[in-house]
């Protein structure tokens, strides 16, 4: 029976002592440590919140960016593809729209047309009007400005060097050059606009008797009445290697040429 009495006695003091402690702070302590750990996790979670989220910012900026570059690039490409077709549509739309000059066909030589030397160079001819056997209707017209595409078609541009077989007399070989310029226009007009503009003239001409076709400069001279037609020079070039060319007139071999038509496009560039 004492036995007993003093266990009991033992354990209602360390009831005492345990609400002693209550009472001293040891749940205090506890809840307070609860708190700290609390703390600890939502400034951890907080972090990693913060710092997903400025990821998840960071790969949606540069993914917008992105998008729009692309968008942008793609945009650029199909307006590059839109322009080229147009350009296609509106060149061949632009060959709807022509001017032309007709002439009867015959055949010209040196001789029909009556050349002479130029002044400052005997190897060229003066310009002179292509005749064109229409009494005035089709051979002159009000032609577009020189930046547009305008075409010489000729029936024939032969050509052959004069001094066959040795070419010792003869070396050189006559080619021709065409422009469409003021129906008024005098040779060295013509000449002097072609210098302005630093034109360089292509030579027409071959050895066969084939139609050909060539693209011409066409000159408005201002001072001049805007009526325009064709003009031909005859042009000697040496022939033969190591030599020079020869006067126009007397030399250069045999030449010809007959004129169908030239046709502007007023709505197509050069």
């Amino acid at each position: 029976m004492s036995s007993n009495l003093e266990n009991l006695g033992f354990l209602a003091a360390d009831v005492r002592k345990l609400l002693d402690a209550i009472r001293g702070g040891l749940i205090a302590d506890m809840k307070t440590e609860q708190v700290q750990i609390l703390e600890g996790f939502e400034t951890a979670y907080n972090a990693a919140l913060s710092a997903f989220t400025q990821q998840k910012g960071e790969a949606l900026n540069q993914f917008n960016q992105e998008r729009a570059e692309a968008f942008a690039a793609a945009d650029s490409q199909l307006q590059q593809r839109r322009a080229a077709v147009d350009a296609v549509l509106a060149d061949l739309h632009g060959h709807a729209y022509q001017r032309a000059l007709y002439f009867d066909g015959h055949l010209h030589t040196k001789l029909s047309l009556g050349i002479q030397a130029d002044q400052l160079d005997n190897t060229i001819s003066e310009w002179v009007k292509v005749p064109s056997g229409l009494n005035g209707i089709g051979d002159e017209s009000y032609l577009s400005e020189y930046d547009n595409l305008t075409v010489l078609h000729l029936k024939r541009a032969h050509i052959l060097p004069g001094g066959y077989p040795d070419h010792v007399t003869d070396h050189s070989i006559t080619r021709f050059q065409f422009v469409v310029a003021n129906t008024v226009a005098s040779s060295a007009q013509i000449n002097t606009e072609i210098q302005r503009r630093g034109l360089v003239v292509g030579n027409v001409g071959g050895w066969d008797f084939a139609t050909k076709t060539a693209e011409i400069n066409v000159l408005k001279i201002a001072e001049l009445h805007p009526s325009q037609t064709l003009f031909v020079r005859l042009v000697n070039t040496p022939y033969v290697d190591g030599t020079e060319a020869q006067e126009i007139t007397a030399f250069g071999g045999v030449c010809s040429f007959s004129v169908d038509k030239v046709i502007n496009y007023p709505r197509v560039s050069n």
